[in-house]
């Protein structure tokens, strides 16, 4: 007994389905004509006609334009802000300026913060062991945070790094022995890592793509956390995993921003000052 698949009244369309059916092996023919055609099968094979030319057409389905992305200013402003205060940092650490020792009065340990020692969660992303530590940060904190400002702008992103990297070195002296001890901007590098990862989910709920593509930024950001931050004899990994889940909570809520508001010239130059404020803050609190 015949079956009816597909009524179309193009003869071209009904060749080009019972094309598909003939690649997959489902005998077929096309009847009609004068503008009715209909495309029929056994009926012991519906089930599997059916679900091919549902799986075809559904491919062939127009996809839905993709939002547009727009960019915003201060990428570059933001990587020099950021070389010139970790180099700042080094300098004067490494000169005991004010007759202090910066390393001491900045480290991230976790008991001096869990006793209030706040600041210490960012003087700590500032300071470094040596040069290689340094121009590690230096490059990858680049990177990550002139991408991150393309989405938030310069004081935007930075703001949001700063915060995350922050709030990630919190996280980690809650999860540590009260005798752990860190410094680096890796924490914030990875924050960066995060708010993008945060940035990119949110673009792609917007688009008509798979859900392994809408998930995909998610996964390469988890890829690079083990590529990147699970080696090393020195590596504090529980404060990289901190930094990126942080990361993406304070990526998500900026998410929310409008684009035509994170534009304006006055929302980034108040962010900027919200970035400095906290990162000199922290700094005059600690050697005050």
């Amino acid at each position: 007994m015949d079956f009816v698949v597909v009524r179309s009244g193009s003869r071209p369309r009904s060749q080009e389905l019972w094309a598909v059916l003939d690649a997959a092996g489902i005998p077929a023919r096309i009847a009609g004509e004068r503008g009715s055609y209909t495309l029929v099968v056994q009926v012991e094979d519906r089930e599997r006609a059916l679900r091919e030319l549902d799986d075809y057409l559904s491919e062939d389905r127009p996809r839905r334009p993709d939002p547009p992305l727009r960019t915003l200013e201060g990428g570059w402003t933001g990587v020099l802000a950021y070389a010139f205060v970790i180099l700042s940092v080094a300098y004067l650490a490494q000169r005991h300026a004010l007759d202090a020792d910066w390393f001491e009065r900045g480290r991230a340990q976790a008991g001096l913060m869990i006793g209030g020692e706040w600041w210490r969660s960012v003087t700590a992303l500032t300071l470094h062991v040596d040069g290689r530590h340094l121009l590690g940060n230096l490059l990858f904190g680049s990177v990550l945070g002139f991408l991150a400002a393309q989405g938030l702008g310069g004081g935007g992103a930075w703001l949001a790094i700063v915060v995350g990297g922050t709030l990630g070195n919190g996280v980690n002296a809650a999860l540590q022995d009260p005798a752990h001890s860190a410094v680096g901007a890796s924490t914030a590098v990875f924050a960066a890592l995060g708010v993008l990862v945060a940035l990119a989910l949110r673009y792609n709920r917007k688009r008509d793509v798979s859900a392994a593509r809408r998930w995909s930024p998610l996964v390469a950001g988890l890829l690079l956390l083990g590529w990147t931050g699970m080696g090393g004899e020195r590596t504090d990994v529980w404060a990289h995993v901190a930094g990126l889940a942080t990361g993406m909570l304070v990526g998500a809520a900026c998410g929310f921003a409008p684009p035509a508001w994170l534009a304006r010239r006055g929302v980034q130059w108040l962010a900027w000052s919200l970035t400095a404020l906290i990162v000199l803050g922290a700094w005059g609190w600690a050697l005050g």
